[in-house]
């Protein structure tokens, strides 16, 4: 057995390692979040699109990336319909309420400032006698850029006649076949920010957290090494085989992680509870902890083939 002390110290180091990994994606997400404010929620992947939804809408669908389409619904753009086939995947910045899942239905995102009816306890839209529910508020509060604006979830908008161009937007549109590609006329805005096309900050942050990531990563691994060299030894003393040995060592890692993540996510209980945690969070903790059981395993296996 390691010692308590040793033990507390390897798992507050995983804690922090569990820290970091939560810290990077939410600082992405947010750096994210504020180029779409000052964006008004779009990107440089925007495009227009001049013609029927439904010719383009299969190949966007093929696509293993996600898009959204919006539908001016005024001269202002303040007021558009959207849709995509897995709006799931899309994210818009809330300060409440929630997303627009799947399954839902003559719902809406709003600003602010938006103004909106009161019905049977809910807050809704409506157009032309269609009332959409609002529910979750757009930006990252309730002064945001995005007060004014409000995202109408309907897809029938996209099928009506003689309607404005579309606005099709996300990493699906790289995907589409070359002569679908050509229909599409590339959306100019003065209004976008420099931080959509340049952003500097994010991938240097990302570059040297992933570093300390690392690194915090094969210092665990090899303090776990340490911890369990002396009962590995004995084991060998007793008869124990090399699987035995090798399986303590990834029980331990596993052991130390598992107590790690679980401290560090006591603040972001919410946050779960909500499934407002970015799903790469769990591919870096993933890697974390592959890299550290590597490392104790090789440590240990070095260790006990020197004492032979």
């Amino acid at each position: 057995m390691m010692k308590f002390l040793h033990a507390i110290a390897l798992i507050i180091l995983s804690a922090l390692l569990c820290s970091l990994i939560f810290s990077l994606t939410t600082f992405q997400r947010e750096q994210t979040f504020i180029a779409l404010e000052g964006n008004s929620l779009y990107t440089e992947n925007s495009h227009y699109f001049h013609g029927d939804f439904s010719d383009i809408e299969p190949a966007l669908d093929a696509s293993s990336h996600h898009y959204v389409a919006y539908q001016s619904l005024d001269n202002a753009d303040l007021s558009r319909a959207i849709y995509s086939s897995n709006i799931e995947d899309v994210k818009f910045p809330l300060y409440s309420g929630r997303a627009i899942e799947q399954n839902d239905q003559h719902v809406a995102l709003a600003g602010a400032s938006v103004h909106t009816l009161h019905r049977d306890g809910r807050d809704v839209i409506d157009i032309d006698g269609v009332e959409f529910t609002v529910i979750g508020r757009l930006g990252r509060s309730a002064d945001s850029r995005l007060s004014p604006i409000a995202l109408l979830y309907d897809q029938s908008f996209f099928m009506a006649e003689g309607s404005s161009p579309i606005i099709i937007d996300g990493p699906a549109i790289q995907d589409l076949p070359n002569d679908q590609a050509a229909a599409l006329e590339p959306r100019q805005d003065t209004r976008l920010e420099r931080r959509t096309h340049a952003d500097l900050i994010t991938p240097a942050v990302t570059a040297l957290t992933l570093v300390s990531l690392c690194l915090g990563s094969a210092i665990c691994g090899v303090l776990t090494a340490s911890a369990i060299r002396q009962r590995n030894k004995i084991g060998r003393l007793v008869g124990d085989s090399m699987w035995t040995t090798l399986t303590r060592s990834v029980l331990s890692v596993t052991a130390i992680y598992a107590a790690g993540c679980a401290l560090s996510s006591i603040p972001r209980v919410p946050s779960f509870i909500r499934h407002d945690i970015d799903p790469d969070s769990f591919l870096l903790l993933g890697g974390s902890y592959i890299l550290a059981m590597t490392v104790t395993i090789s440590q240990s296996a070095m260790s006990l083939k020197h004492k032979a």
